[in-house]
C-alpha cells in the first residue's frame, strides 16, 4: 500500500469529545483515524445506501485501507523530549529551545549494567536535567527539565526552526430550553469546545494509506461529496489531488464538524537504512564523549534503534490484556525488565538485543459504533510519541537480518485497529539526534530575566 498525504480544512467550527461523558467540556487535540473512518463510512452510505463490496473494501478489516489522524502539524513530538520549566517550548527568542533525553537515559541505563560504572548524579550542569539557557543576570537559567507539553511541531531545516503549532480554539456556553414553557431550563448547561475554522495555510494534515485497487473507489467517493454543479461539470476526478466534502465529529446537525478533505500525492516514506546506521553513530558518539565515556563501544559490532509509536498503537499479550511492552507482539523483540528497567539478552541470530529504555504510557482510547448506537469497547493504547530503545551486539550479517525485520515493521506497523491508524512505527527518529544535545545560541541577545 501506498500512503497518500491528506490535508483538511475546516469550513465550520469542528468539535470532538474527549470523553463521552457529557459534563467534560475539552476536546480532542485532533482529529483521530476512527473518527476519519467513520466520516468517510457514512458519507459512502449517504451516496450508495448500502454495505456493498466496494464499502467493505474500503472500510473493511482486510487491510486495503488504513486512515491515519489529521493533526495540527505534520510532526508528532516523541515523550522524551524536555523542555525548559520556565520558557517551554521552540520558541528561539527565549534562548531556552527543546533537548531530547532519549540518549541521555540510554547512557544511564547502560552504566547500570553489568561492568559498568555508577549512576551519573542529576547536576545542574547536566543539560538533560537542568535548563542551560541564559539568564539575564549571569551564568545559565538552571531551572529543571520537564516534559514538552506540546504533541506536535512543524519542522525546518534546523532546530531552532521548529516551533509549535497554534491552535484556535472556542468554547461555547449552552442553556437548555423547556420546550413547555419556552424559556431556560433547570439544570440543563452545558458548553462545546471547538476547533475553529482553519486558515488556508494551516490545514490538519494527516495520510491515507490505500492500495492500487481501492483508491479509485476512495477518489471517487470524495469527487461525489463535493457540490452538484462542481459534479456535473467534471463528472470524474481527475489531477494528482482530489477534494471533497465531510462532516466529522459531534454536533453535526448544529453546524459543526464541516471539513473539506483533499487527497494528495503519494508519500516517500520507505525505510531508510543509512538513516538508521548515521542515527547509530551519532549516538555511539555521544555514549562515548562526557559524561558517559564509554569508550568500548564499537560501531562494527555495537547497534542502537529506537521505535516511535507517533500515533499510539493497541498492543495485546497472548491473553488479549492490554500491555506496554512490544515484545508480547512481536517475539523477536527482547522483553522490557521491570518497571521500564533494562530487560534480559536475547539471542538474535549469532548477536545479542537487548531492551534499554523507554518513554511511554497507557492511553485510553474511546470511540462510537453510529451502525449500531452504542460505544466501542475501551481499548488501552500506548501513547502517541511513545518511544523505545534498543541494543543489538553481533556481527554485521545478523544486522543486516535485524534491519530487515524493522524494515518490515515500519511498513505494516503493530497492534491492533491499525486500518485506524494506530501501530505506526517509525525506526530511529531524526528528533533525537536533532535535539540530543541543547540548541543553545549564547551569542544572542535576548536573554530571560
Amino acid at each position: 500500500m501506498k500512503r497518500y498525504r491528506v490535508q483538511a480544512l475546516l469550513e465550520s467550527p469542528l468539535t470532538i469529545k474527549r470523553s463521552r461523558q457529557s459534563n467534560r467540556s475539552q476536546g480532542a487535540a485532533g482529529i483521530a483515524g476512527t473518527v476519519l473512518r467513520g466520516g468517510l463510512a457514512q458519507l459512502y452510505l449517504q451516496q450508495h445506501g448500502k454495505a456493498d463490496a466496494g464499502f467493505r473494501q474500503l472500510f473493511g478489516e482486510e487491510g486495503h485501507c488504513r486512515f491515519g489522524p489529521l493533526d495540527p502539524a505534520p510532526q508528532v513530538n516523541p515523550r522524551s523530549a524536555l523542555s525548559c520549566k520556565r520558557r517551554p517550548g521552540f520558541d528561539p527568542s527565549t534562548d531556552h529551545g527543546v533537548v531530547d533525553g532519549l540518549w541521555y537515559r540510554l547512557g544511564q541505563e547502560w552504566l547500570l549494567t553489568p561492568g559498568g560504572t555508577t549512576l551519573l548524579e542529576r547536576q545542574s550542569t547536566l543539560p538533560w536535567t537542568h535548563c542551560q539557557g541564559p539568564r539575564k543576570s549571569a551564568g545559565r537559567c538552571g531551572q529543571p527539565l520537564q516534559p514538552l507539553g506540546s504533541r506536535f511541531r512543524v519542522s525546518r531545516k534546523d532546530a531552532w526552526g521548529c516551533k509549535t503549532p497554534e491552535e484556535e480554539r472556542s468554547l461555547n456556553a449552552h442553556v437548555g430550553i423547556d420546550r413547555v414553557t419556552q424559556t431556560a431550563a433547570q439544570a440543563i448547561f452545558y458548553t462545546i469546545d471547538a476547533f475553529k475554522p482553519t486558515a488556508q495555510e494551516q490545514p490538519f494534515c494527516g495520510w491515507i494509506e490505500v492500495d492500487e485497487e481501492t483508491l479509485p473507489l476512495l477518489k471517487d467517493l470524495l469527487h461525489q461529496s463535493r457540490p452538484l454543479r462542481e459534479v456535473m461539470a467534471q463528472p470524474q476526478p481527475s489531477g494528482p489531488t482530489t477534494e471533497g466534502q465531510v462532516f466529522l465529529g459531534h454536533a453535526r446537525t448544529r453546524g459543526y464538524g464541516q471539513v473539506r478533505l483533499i487527497l494528495g500525492n503519494a508519500i516517500d516514506r520507505g525505510p531508510d537504512r543509512n538513516s538508521w546506521l548515521a542515527w547509530n553513530h551519532e549516538c555511539l558518539d555521544f555514549l562515548r564523549a562526557a559524561p558517559f565515556s564509554q569508550t568500548e563501544l564499537d560501531a562494527e559490532q555495537d547497534f542502537f534503534f529506537s521505535l516511535m509509536f507517533p500515533t499510539g498503537a493497541i498492543l495485546v499479550d497472548r491473553w488479549l490484556r492490554a500491555t506496554l511492552d512490544p515484545h508480547e507482539m512481536l517475539p523477536w523483540l527482547p522483553p522490557m525488565g521491570e518497571w521500564g528497567a533494562p530487560g534480559p539478552v536475547q539471542s538474535f541470530g549469532a548477536g545479542q538485543l537487548r531492551f534499554y529504555t523507554a518513554v511511554t504510557e497507557h492511553e485510553l482510547v474511546r470511540g462510537w459504533n453510529a451502525a449500531h448506537g452504542l460505544p466501542k469497547g475501551d481499548d488501552w493504547a500506548t501513547t502517541r510519541g511513545a518511544v523505545y530503545a534498543y541494543h543489538f551486539r553481533g556481527p554485521t550479517d545478523d544486522r543486516d537480518q535485524l534491519m530487515n525485520q524493522l524494515e518490515t515493521l515500519q511498513t505494516q506497523g503493530i497492534g491492533l485497529r491499525r486500518n485506524e491508524g494506530y501501530g505506526t512505527v517509525v525506526v530511529s527518529d531524526d528528533f533525537h539526534r536533532q535535539f540530543a544535545r541543547p540548541a543553545v545560541k549564547p551569542e544572542s541577545s535576548e536573554v530571560t530575566p
